[in-house]
């Protein structure tokens, strides 16, 4: 079950700073490529 995987990776807290991480750097890229398409 999905919902269960979820749980058991939320309850790892590594895991839930790095996914945290990946998130950021993955808006920062949108951003800079929004940002190179706009010149």
């Amino acid at each position: 079950v999905p919902g269960e995987e979820v749980r058991v990776i939320l309850k790892n807290p590594m895991v839930v700073v790095q996914l945290g991480y990946a998130q950021i750097a993955l808006d920062k890229t949108l951003a800079a490529g929004v940002f190179i398409r706009r010149r």
